[in-house]
C-alpha cells in the first residue's frame, strides 16, 4: 500500500451556517462566504475541527493519530500533537488557549502544552475510544465520553 499525503480543504465558517436543519441554507451573500484554506498535513480526513479562544488558530484532528494547529488566517500549520496509538477523533484548546486537549480510538484523552506540542498527562480509564472530551469553563476539569457508554470527569491538574 502506499502512503500519500491527502490535501484537505478545511472551510472557515466567519460565523455564517451554511447547512440548517439537514437541508441546505440559502445561499450567503458574497462577503459571508466561507474563506477557503487548504491544508497539507494530515494524511487522513479530519475528523473534528475547532478554533482556539482567540479565534486566530485551528485545531483539528485525524485518523492518522494526529492533532495539529493551523493559523485560521494563511492555513499554514503551526504545530503537531503527536504520541496517540489510535485516530484522533476529538480536539479541543482549553479556555485559557494554553493546552490542548484530545480523544482517541486508543482509549485515552491526553493534554499537552499548545505552545511546545508536548504531551503533559494522559487519561486512562476508559475501555472503549474516547469519542468526546472537552474542559470545564475553568479550565479545571475535563470530562471525557466513550464509546464504554461512560462519561468521566477529571481533574485537569492530575488527571485523576
Amino acid at each position: 500500500m502506499c502512503r500519500r499525503t491527502t490535501l484537505t480543504v478545511l472551510a472557515l465558517l466567519a460565523g455564517v451556517g451554511m447547512f440548517a436543519g439537514g437541508t441546505q441554507a440559502a445561499e450567503p451573500k458574497a462577503d459571508m462566504r466561507p474563506r477557503l484554506v487548504a491544508q497539507l498535513g494530515h494524511s487522513a480526513s479530519v475528523l473534528s475541527a475547532s478554533f482556539s479562544p482567540d479565534g486566530r488558530q485551528v485545531l483539528t484532528g485525524s485518523p492518522d493519530k494526529t492533532a495539529r494547529v493551523w493559523d485560521a488566517e494563511t492555513g499554514k500549520e503551526i504545530r503537531t500533537f503527536a504520541g496517540h496509538t489510535g485516530a484522533v477523533i476529538s480536539a479541543t484548546f482549553s479556555p485559557d488557549g494554553k493546552q490542548v486537549l484530545t480523544g482517541s480510538l486508543d482509549v485515552t484523552a491526553r493534554v499537552w502544552d499548545a505552545a511546545t506540542g508536548k504531551e503533559i498527562r494522559t487519561f486512562a480509564g476508559h475501555t472503549g475510544a474516547v469519542i468526546s472530551a472537552t474542559f470545564s469553563p475553568d479550565g479545571r476539569q475535563v470530562v471525557t465520553g466513550s464509546e464504554d457508554k461512560t462519561a468521566r470527569v477529571w481533574d485537569a491538574a492530575t488527571g485523576k
